[in-house]
């Protein structure tokens, strides 16, 4: 009796180190995944390495890239030469994209010349009324992104630019007004 008693207390405790063991073995593979999901996690962070600084990842339906609003009031050319030189050019406008950028810029009323305009990558300075990007790529007139009354057919009005005060976000504009650019970087 007493050898019966002693192999069963030893059974009963080989299956608590079995069920210790299982238990250890759960909550090691739960710390595990955890760990994975935590690299996981910083080499998405690392992703947004190519940008350079004061530049934010945008995953775009072509790909990502990197944008950044500048705040420096130029002409058109001068704010995609401020593009160029950094490496990148104007933002090129995409119909499902416009919406975004334009929710980023801030909605303040001002008396100054830049405020909450920034000049993108369009313009009609080839051929009037045929709007393509700095890129080349033709740009819809009928675009619902234009604001009202825009494109202008003014031949003065040759640039484009984002402005949030309105209903929609792209305007056209003479190319000697002051904005501020919106650049664009390529991830390759």
């Amino acid at each position: 009796m007493n050898i019966i008693f002693i192999l069963s207390v030893i059974l009963e405790q080989t299956f608590l180190v079995v069920d210790a063991k299982k238990d250890y073995h759960r909550i090691l593979h739960r710390y595990v995944k955890e760990l994975q999901n935590e690299v996981h996690k910083m080499n998405e962070i690392t992703d947004i390495s190519p940008c350079p600084d004061a530049y934010s990842l945008f995953r775009g339906p072509d790909g990502p890239f990197c944008y950044k609003f500048d705040y420096t009031c130029a002409k058109w050319i001068d704010a995609r030469e401020t593009c160029l030189v950094e490496g990148g050019d104007l933002l090129i406008p995409r119909e499902d994209t416009i919406p975004f950028f334009a929710s980023l810029i801030p909605r303040t009323l001002s008396n100054h010349a830049c405020m909450n305009k920034f000049w993108i990558g369009l313009s009609d300075k080839d051929i009037e009324g045929s709007w393509r990007t700095v890129r080349g790529n033709a740009f819809s007139i009928n675009s619902t992104r234009w604001s009202m009354y825009h494109p202008k057919g003014i031949s003065d009005y040759d640039c484009a630019l984002i402005d949030v005060i309105g209903n929609s976000p792209i305007k056209s504009a003479s190319c000697s007004d002051r904005g501020h650019p919106l650049c664009q970087i390529f991830i390759h």
